[in-house]
């Protein structure tokens, strides 16, 4: 099971209340202490940052620098044929345990809304070293992806992020906006953490996924998401 609780004075909108998120079978806690007499409020509607103008894909056939991909778009199942540039930035979200997570790293954490104003938690995406959040607070890559983009739910965002202050035991600890975040990942049913990492086309696999601005046939960037089996 997996938590992420708020320390006192750690996010505004909760106001002392408690915000329960689900997440890979198991439960996200928002929480802040609230009195004997406190009556919890409302969870806060959920704000998506400024998306930026990509698409996630599966990759159907590899052949060198051609890949033919698979898209969902509004009219259907499409397939695109893409030819990428030597010269494209090619980054990947690779698996981690929790300790390969350091201080000084960025941490955010990917969800989507769910019907009752709160949020399923669907990863947890480390940036390493330090970095500057740009639009929202939101932190980005190298090559200008937050780690949601490959992600095959449409409605995938940053949720929150900050830098890595501390991690002991199974327990990641961020400075968030006004305060301390603790995001706590129990060992039944783990998170899903990445860290986006440098990548080549020749690692890719038939199969994974993949985001990148697919207007054009010849992306200057991709992220790229591998399918784990088993």
């Amino acid at each position: 099971m997996q938590y992420v609780s708020m320390l006192r004075g750690a996010w505004g909108p909760l106001a002392g209340g408690v915000l329960l998120l689900a997440v890979l079978g198991g439960i996200v806690l928002l929480s802040q202490s609230v009195g004997a007499g406190d009556v919890p409020p409302e969870a806060p509607p959920f704000q998506s940052p400024p998306s930026v103008p990509v698409s996630a894909a599966d990759i159907k056939l590899i052949d060198g620098a051609r890949l033919v991909i698979v898209r969902q778009t509004r009219a259907g199942t499409s397939e695109q044929e893409l030819n990428v540039p030597a010269a494209a930035a090619i980054e990947r979200l690779q698996p981690i345990a929790l300790a390969d997570v350091v201080p000084g790293d960025w941490l955010t954490v990917v969800g989507v809304p769910n019907d009752v104003k709160n949020f399923s938690i669907l990863s947890l995406v480390i940036l390493p070293g330090a970095v500057t959040p740009g639009d929202a607070g939101v932190a980005r890559s190298p090559a200008g992806f937050a780690g949601h983009e490959p992600l095959r739910d449409p409605r995938a965002r940053p949720i929150l992020g900050g830098p890595v202050l501390r991690v002991e035991d199974n327990v990641i600890t961020i400075v968030g906006p006004t305060g301390e975040i603790r995001v706590t990942t129990g060992l039944e049913a783990p998170a899903r953490l990445y860290r986006i990492e440098p990548a080549s086309i020749t690692d890719m696999r038939e199969g994974d996924q993949i985001a990148g601005e697919f207007d054009s046939d010849m992306p200057g960037a991709l992220l790229w998401l591998p399918v784990i089996v088993g």
